[in-house]
């Protein structure tokens, strides 16, 4: 063994020397080396010696009797530099003295496990070719290397290389920018364990050999490499475990590349600077870009590449996050006051799985707009797969600008929402209104293959571009005003699935959105709508209605056409409004080639309205309707039009006020018409040019009006002219057939061409 003894200093001055032995540096005594010192079996420097670096390496290569193979009890002075060989296993080191550090510890042999027995720090570089270090587990001693760790001969196969970090405090490279803080190569292991890291920045090789385990506490990133400026890159070829959290503090712009999608497990982004994705990156926990930082998925600046995300777990934000056309995809999004989220237009996000962000929410959502400050703008699509909630504003002067939108999950919107373009649910999939009213704002077109709730406590607003529910899908309308702006394919309604209307209205408004087209209303069974308005940017811009085959076409509420022409698709078909049919001043209905049975509670045709009749049978069920001063079960203005078409003009109201307020032979005159119960006629003319049949009697109103039948007037029952008090008016009939009933002549004068009394009364 070779021993200082004596007093002085001892130099090393003919190299290099091979002690082939044990050194001791003892207790008094200082060594200077001038070389490199190889073949100690066990170094060590004894309290209150010296050993001066002089920038040389001494190499500990064959310790076998001991663990010990480096103590230093004393000082290190200058560059000293260690190398480990020790093929015996267990190689205990220890560097911590009374001052002075090691600058490179490197360790190149596959049966060394060196273990640091105290807080260690390294000025310089960690080298580990093969073999082992480790912190100690149960001691769990800080490391601290100040250059450069490197993991791995950079060949072979796996895990030649190790360290294990244990429970230990451990900084590696911090704010280094001229390399790789940590750089695990193929080969080599890096064990994080569970203690708090501060590393420069992570490079993880592209090798299956090459193996990556984060501590499960948090590691800070504070440098970036020479790489292209990178902070992270670990390669999607390695081999990596996900654990803890990295956070990333640099203070200057840098780039991060994520290609194994364990290499990083929760990742929050600090600093005030802009973070680019350099390749498509996977985190599998949570990702959180903090107030003031930005990540782009961009590469450089102006007209890098676009690099996909995958967040596993969900997307905090308070910062920046611009997607661009990237394809991301995040278990839930967050954001938060002061956030920013843009989109580019051929970007496509997936909302995956929905969180309650670490137990901060009491529910799961899969997008959630905690402030209404935020900036969203979302060019491209989302897809929303997961999650109970969807609150993308609160505030109620906010909108969040979201584009397209694919629902593929069951769960419930909260907040008004607006999307700029397109709306799909998908198959066995349900969007339902969060208790109370949520308007629904869709400017592209709604197609439904699962269902649309928009039913709460109180009236939703929806708006669609189009709406299109197909075989299997269900619209479970709002009792409020669905809106139609738009046309997909020809149809502003496609349903061929399943309309519930909550007693709620559609409105047909292409004068809103300035739209010059003509389409159409197709149901696959009768009445499933309720109210309908109509409202086209021109009055000759045309709404056709169809149905399935065999079904009959109609509707439970009212119709209101306020501008445009409407009409059936197929003339033949039947037609059928159980409420109001109002024809207002633009508006136009029908068509003369009509055939179908037409039906409706009322008819209204207000002033510049035209209604063109079915050839068959129009009949008018009910005794409420519109008119200009109470309400009609017929009215039509003095400057509406009735066109009959030579069809049938029947009512069946009990009670039923009919009004013209112009007609004669040659404005608005009936063809053929019925009343089956008492009919009142405000109108000073009543002309029919061919029959017109009563079975429960006939009058006028206040007395002022009269009939004109040119074919032949039938009456069954009732009384004809009962209270008309006014004996200046002619009434005229062709032929007066009366088979029952009374007809009154104690005030009128009539003029007949013929009649026929079978089973009535004249008085």
């Amino acid at each position: 063994m070779a021993t200082s003894t004596g007093s002085g200093d001892y130099d090393v001055v003919v190299g290099p020397y091979n002690a082939n032995a044990s050194t001791t540096i003892a207790t008094g005594h200082t060594v200077t080396l001038t070389d490199n010192v190889t073949g100690n079996n066990f170094f060590q420097i004894q309290a209150g010696a010296t050993l001066v670096g002089g920038g040389f390496s001494i190499t500990v290569d064959n310790e076998s009797s001991s663990d010990l193979t480096f103590l230093n009890n004393g000082t290190i002075s200058g560059v000293l530099d260690v190398i480990i060989t020790n093929p015996h296993g267990v190689a205990a080191i220890d560097f911590t003295g009374q001052g002075g550090n090691v600058r490179n510890l490197t360790i190149n042999n596959a049966s060394t496990i060196a273990t640091i027995q105290d807080d260690t720090t390294l000025d310089g570089n960690l080298t580990i070719t093969s073999g082992e270090l480790n912190t100690k587990s149960g001691s769990n001693h800080a490391l601290i290397v100040t250059g450069t760790t490197t993991i791995g001969p950079d060949s072979g196969g796996a895990d030649q290389a190790t360290l294990t970090c244990n429970a230990s405090a451990i900084s590696l490279g911090s704010g280094k920018t001229d390399g790789a803080g940590l750089n695990v190569k193929t080969g080599g292991t890096f064990t994080g364990g569970s203690g708090t890291h501060t590393i420069g920045s992570i490079v993880v090789d592209n090798n299956a050999n090459a193996k990556f385990t984060n501590t499960s506490g948090t590691a800070t990133l504070n440098g970036h490499s020479n790489d292209n400026t990178r902070t992270i890159n670990i390669a999607g070829g390695s081999t990596c475990v996900a654990a803890g959290t990295m956070d990333v503090t640099f203070g200057t712009s840098s780039k991060l590349q994520i290609s194994n999608q364990a290499g990083v497990n929760n990742l929050t982004l600090t600093g005030n600077v802009i973070y680019r994705l350099q390749g498509h990156s996977l985190i599998s926990g949570a990702l959180t870009i903090t107030s003031g930082t930005t990540l782009d998925t961009q590469t450089t600046a102006s007209s890098g590449t676009f690099r996909n995300l995958t967040v596993a777990g969900y997307c905090d934000v308070t910062g920046t996050l611009t997607l661009r056309g990237s394809a991301v995809s995040v278990g839930a999004l967050r954001t938060n006051s002061g956030a920013e989220v843009t989109q580019g237009s051929s970007g496509t996000l997936a909302l995956a799985t929905g969180s309650n962000f670490g137990g901060t929410e009491s529910v799961t959502f899969s997008w959630k707009n905690s402030d209404g400050t935020s900036d969203i703008n979302l060019g491209g699509t989302i897809t929303i797969s997961g999650g109970s909630y969807f609150q993308p504003r609160t505030a109620p002067d906010y909108a969040s600008v979201v584009n397209n939108v694919v629902w593929d999950s069951s769960q419930y919107w909260v907040d008004k929402m607006t999307f700029g373009g397109t709306l799909v649910v998908n198959a066995s999939k349900k969007m339902e209104t969060y208790n109370g009213s949520k308007d629904c704002i869709v400017n592209g077109d709604v197609t439904l293959n699962g269902e649309l709730k928009a039913l709460g406590n109180n009236v939703s607003a929806m708006t669609f571009g189009s709406l299109t529910i197909a075989s299997g899908g269900t619209y479970n309308a709002t009792s409020g005003t669905t809106t139609i702006l738009g046309s997909s394919g020809g149809f502003a309604l496609l349903d061929e699935g399943t309309f519930t209307h909550n007693s709620g209205t559609v409105k047909i408004d292409f004068e809103t959105s300035n739209l010059n087209s003509s389409t159409r209303i197709h149901q696959n069974g009768a009445k499933k709508l309720n109210n309908v308005e109509i409202e086209m940017n021109r009055t000759t811009d045309e709404v056709l209605w169809s149905v399935a085959s065999g079904t009959s076409q109609g509707i439970a509420g009212n119709l209101t056409l306020t501008k445009g022409e409407s009409y059936l698709y197929s003339l033949a078909h039947d037609f059928d409004v159980d409420g109001n049919f109002l024809v207002d001043a633009n508006g136009t209905w029908g068509s003369l080639g009509h055939t179908g049975a037409h039906e409706a509670g009322s008819l209204t045709i207000n002033s510049g309205g035209t209604y063109m009749a079915t050839s068959g049978t129009t009949t008018i069920t009910t005794a409420t309707g519109a008119g200009s001063s109470s309400n009609r079960a017929f009215f039509c203005h003095n400057a509406g039009v009735f066109t009959h078409n030579k069809g049938l003009l029947k009512t069946t109201a009990s009670s039923a006020d009919l009004e013209f307020t112009s007609q004669s032979e040659t404005n608005n005159p009936l063809y053929d018409f019925e009343a089956t119960q008492y009919a009142i006629a405000a109108a000073n003319e009543w002309t029919v040019m061919n029959n017109m049949t009563i079975a429960n009697g006939f009058q006028f109103n206040g007395g002022a009006g009269r009939a004109k039948v040119y074919g032949i007037m039938k009456q069954t029952g009732g009384t004809y002219n009962a209270s008309d008090v006014s004996s200046s008016t002619d009434h005229f009939f062709n032929h007066y057939r009366l088979e029952g009933g009374t007809l009154d002549l104690s005030n009128i004068d009539i003029t007949v061409g013929s009649i026929r009394n079978t089973g009535g009364t004249i008085s």
